[in-house]
């Protein structure tokens, strides 16, 4: 099997650590098994959250659409590849690649899609583990992140990029990812502020720097950075506007051609947005933000965060 940290796994019912490993199994009790399919391992418990074993060991999808995101898919490569893109995150090698300069030990990665490889190539030198909550993409491992089946500070580094968003109890999320991290480690998220309903119906919260700020209170801000500024996120607004005009498939995709050119150029006119999370008045429109957390242990009171919040605005 992939090297997926099997020394730390735990239950995520018992928080127990498995009395055996198979081939095919994961077994913490009589009770509790669960399956490994082409050595991907499915630790989700069907009695509580929002995925079944059966769904994901069919491949259902749920969070992703696998025609979306293949290349190989004529329609997908001509909406990726061929028309303009209607935003322009221009520093995302930039943060991913300073990232790598922390020399993570062990890699934990939320909701990795079909950035399995890049994640990966990422860190060489580095364990990555890959999760989400489907198999459309090879995961080394399917859990849900509510209860994340691993033991305290086992990874140096933990990264959900546009995920948070897709869980319905962050607050939850946090606490695991909190839990799971060592002593120094580093969680960079990466959310929506503003941004269409999508991936329905696994849809379920948009956070301004203070909300995502909020959700982790035992740690500091390393890194605080906008992904996409006010011009991308106003042409995508723009070109959802135009589609929703219409319930025609063949004439929702022709506005989806026409708006890409209609709207695309916008994105040219975004702001250096490198360090612009410092400015609170620019935080309400922006299609994403994210966070570099460094954890400390230390808990922080409600207070103490909107208090640094105004100091970073200074």
């Amino acid at each position: 099997m992939k090297e997926i940290c099997l020394d730390s796994l735990i239950s995520p019912v018992t928080k127990q650590k498995p009395l055996q490993i198979t081939e095919n199994e994961i077994i913490f009790s009589e009770s509790e098994k669960y399956v490994i399919i082409d050595e991907i391992p499915i630790i989700i418990d069907d009695n509580t959250g929002l995925f079944s074993v059966s769904s994901i060991t069919k491949r259902e999808e749920t969070t992703q659409q696998f025609s979306r995101n293949d290349i190989k898919n004529v329609k997908t490569y001509f909406r990726r590849k061929i028309i303009p893109s209607l935003t322009n995150d221009k520093y995302f090698s930039e943060r991913y690649n300073d990232l790598t300069s922390l020399n993570p030990e062990k890699v934990l990665v939320l909701g990795s899609g079909e950035k399995v490889n890049f994640y990966k190539t990422l860190f060489p030198n580095s364990i990555v583990v890959t999760s989400d909550v489907h198999r459309l993409f090879k995961p080394d491992i399917i859990f849900d992140a509510h209860s994340i089946p691993y033991a305290d500070n086992t990874f140096s580094l933990i990264i959900a990029g546009q995920v948070l968003e897709h869980t319905m109890k962050p607050w939850i999320v946090a606490n695991e990812m909190q839990r799971v991290i060592k002593k120094d480690g580093y969680m960079h998220i990466e959310t929506p502020v503003n941004f269409p309903y999508h991936a329905h119906p696994y849809d379920f919260y948009r956070f301004t720097f203070t909300g995502l700020r909020s959700l982790f209170g035992k740690c500091s801000v390393y890194k605080s950075f906008v992904t996409e500024g006010n011009a991308s996120a106003a042409a995508v607004l723009n070109s959802e506007f135009l589609i929703n005009l219409f319930s025609n498939k063949y004439l929702r995709a022709g506005a989806l051609f026409a708006a890409r050119f209609l709207f695309g150029w916008m994105k040219y006119f975004d702001a250096d947005n490198k360090d612009n999370i410092k400015n609170h008045r620019r935080l309400a429109s922006p299609k994403g933000i994210g966070i570099t957390f460094k954890y400390d242990g230390i808990q922080r009171t409600d207070k103490d965060l909107l208090q640094e919040y105004y100091a970073i605005k200074k």
